[in-house]
């Protein structure tokens, strides 16, 4: 799926459900009739279907994109429709919330045996062990917490000089 293609049945779902869930709001809480809500349950059912027709086949990852687009077309709707005015945190909330949709759609996958995007059974484009991919050191509640991704991922918790390894969620007991 090409990223204009991607982009475009984003777009409609930010639209079907921030619609739809404008539509029953109306009613429900601005005193329109009710078939505004009859008319926002339907634009919600619709958001549905263009949301699963996205190429990645892991719901949690196209909703949690869709969900940064959700925030900042949420704000631009309030702009258009309800006069909302909308302040520089907002903007740049939303900026942040864009850059995520971008880096969970986007971003380079297959650097290892652990790349979701081979079929099972098979092996990833990539022979021998898989690059690590550091994050810089950075201070979680007074801990310096240092991410690697191999084959897994691994955390390293270290505090007062003590390291402690995080295993993957697959091989916690």
């Amino acid at each position: 799926m090409t990223m204009a293609r991607s982009g475009l049945l984003i777009a409609l779902v930010a639209v079907a459900e921030i619609c739809g869930a404008w539509l029953v709001w109306q009613a429900v809480l601005e005193d329109k009739a009710w078939r505004w809500a009859g008319v926002g349950v339907i634009t919600l059912g619709i958001y549905g279907f263009v949301a699963a027709l996205q190429a990645d086949a892991h719901f949690g990852r196209i909703l949690a994109a869709y969900g940064g687009v959700f925030v900042a077309g949420s704000l631009a709707w309030g702009i258009i429709f309800d006069g909302f005015r909308s302040d520089r945190w907002d903007i740049i909330g939303s900026g942040i919330c864009l850059a995520g949709v971008v880096v969970i759609m986007f971003g380079p996958r297959g650097l290892g045996a652990s790349d979701d995007r081979c079929p099972p059974g098979s092996q990833p484009a990539v022979s021998g062990p898989a690059p690590a991919l550091r994050v810089p050191d950075i201070q979680l509640l007074g801990m310096e917490v240092e991410v690697q991704s191999g084959v897994g991922v691994d955390l390293l918790k270290r505090h007062d000089g003590l390291e402690e390894r995080v295993p993957p969620v697959g091989e916690r007991h």
